[in-house]
């Protein structure tokens, strides 16, 4: 049966137009009616000279002159299923990112037990997956240093391809005793196969001996302050990290991405990499975007990531990659744990580093990107979607509101405002250094392949709707 969205604000190229919807479970037609303000002020304005019906749950959706956007894609998450089920699992990590707007997620390889390295361990993680999954998803497959110790390297990664997974995660440090880093000569082995495969390699890049030496140092003088760890897990860290991922790229040819970028110093190097024909790029994550270290001391361990979060100078510079296209597309880094247990261990070496973030993405960069003038509603939907959709070969289907890709959107008041409470979050991981922040946004409704998922802070879909994503490939 085909619906319609009625009285939609969408950007189409460059510009910002009021338009109708037509799809069934993909998108069948656009129809432009006409064109609006595209700066905050204006475009605000205009909603309330037009706005006369509150949205309604019909067949004929009246967007109400909301803004709707592709459903968002957060192409780095951390679900913890199977394995970790205490922190996360994969119903609530994908409950939260539907009610945040989000439509695909990416699910990486190293936070469930057994990583994903090799195809049975895949189906293993699908099997567990694939009936609790609210929003539709794809999966990393991962490079683990272990494999490199019985030469299972080329085989696995030709499995993981057959098997769909739209990337390798890697790492240059890790903490896992199951999927652990790599040295550089292992991680060019690994960019010469993925070339082979035309498939990126996404790397965690901070410098292994800086970060073991610098904490080494600073434990051995029972330095355990939150600035000990911001200057273990600092520019510099990342900064010799990206460059030693830059060598290998320009060696191999290979397609590198480095995640969670957190620095201005390390977003130049990338700038001047991609200048230079470097096959490259990189996202940048909410907490990086708006908190700094001075918040870190002052929020305490509810804000320990890897990498820590820098200064102002970095968060300028990143959103101003996000403006020129350096930084392709935002993504959250989701990380959730027990909390307070694993926040709040009375020492920052030991404190759980990461947050939850699927839920707030889309309001919280609608509100600081666009509702703050930082960036262009159009840049808005390539960093939340498109970018990423392109990125991992996901575009046939997703990334975009256009003929034939899924109907996927979702719907945001640019009128009403959003306080975060972190107790009413959907992950099972209660907290967010966004505590009592107001978003200048609402996300109204969360579709679906054409299905109302979310509508007014309800769910209408059962564990089990979303979809397992190819790269190009739908499975269901």
């Amino acid at each position: 049966m085909s619906r319609k969205i009625i009285n939609a604000i969408l950007s189409r190229s460059n510009r910002t137009i009021l338009c109708d919807i037509l799809y069934n479970s993909q998108i069948t037609d656009v129809i432009e009616k006409e064109e609006v303000p595209d700066k905050p002020a204006g475009l605000a304005d205009y909603i309330c000279s037009k706005r006369k019906t509150p949205i309604g749950l019909t067949n004929s959706i009246n967007a109400n002159y909301c803004v709707v956007l592709p459903g968002s894609v957060d192409p780095h998450v951390h679900y913890d299923d199977p394995g970790f089920e205490w922190r996360e699992d994969f119903y609530t990590g994908t409950l939260a990112a539907a009610f945040g707007g989000v439509s695909t997620v990416a699910d990486m390889p190293c936070t469930s037990i057994p990583a994903v390295i090799n195809a049975a361990n895949l189906q293993h993680k699908l099997k567990v997956i694939s009936k609790k999954a609210v929003v539709d998803f794809a999966l990393w497959g991962g490079v683990s240093g272990t494999e490199f110790k019985d030469d299972t390297v080329r085989n696995n990664m030709l499995e993981l391809k057959d098997q769909g997974v739209i990337g390798f995660k890697t790492y240059l440090i890790s903490g896992m005793k199951d999927f652990t880093s790599l040295t550089p000569s292992q991680l060019a082995e690994v960019a010469l196969i993925a070339k082979e495969l035309d498939m990126p390699v996404a790397v965690h890049a901070e410098d292994k001996v800086f970060v073991e030496s610098t904490r080494a140092k600073f434990q051995k003088e029972n330095k355990n302050e939150i600035h000990h760890y911001c200057q273990t897990r600092g520019v510099e860290a990342e900064v010799l990290a990206i460059k030693k991922v830059i060598g290998i790229a320009q060696r191999t040819g290979a397609h590198f991405h480095i995640v969670h970028l957190s620095s201005k110093r390390g977003l130049v190097l990338i700038e001047e990499a991609q200048a230079r024909g470097v096959q490259i790029t990189t996202e940048t994550c909410p907490h990086f975007l708006a908190f700094t270290h001075e918040d870190f001391v002052k929020k305490g361990g509810i804000l320990k990531t890897a990498p820590a979060v820098k200064f102002q100078e970095d968060k300028k510079a990143l959103w101003e990659g996000l403006k020129s296209g350096a930084i392709s597309f935002v993504a959250t880094d989701h990380a959730s744990c027990d909390y307070p247990r694993e926040k709040n261990t009375g020492n920052i070496w030991t404190d759980y580093a990461g947050v939850p973030g699927s839920e707030l993405m889309v309001p919280y960069i609608f509100s600081d990107g666009f509702m703050s003038g930082k960036l262009s509603l159009q840049t808005i939907q390539k960093i939340l979607s498109e970018n990423a959709a392109k990125n991992y070969k996901l575009d046939s289907y997703k990334g975009s509101i256009s003929i034939g890709k899924d109907a996927d959107f979702v719907l945001i008041d640019p009128l009403e405002k959003t306080k975060v409470d972190q107790k009413k979050l959907h992950s099972k991981g209660k907290y967010s250094p966004f505590h009592d922040r107001i978003f200048k946004c609402r996300v109204e409704k969360t579709i679906i392949r054409g299905n109302i998922i979310i509508d007014h802070a309800t769910l209408f879909v059962d564990p089990g709707f979303g979809s397992y994503y190819k790269s190009n490939i739908k499975t269901k």
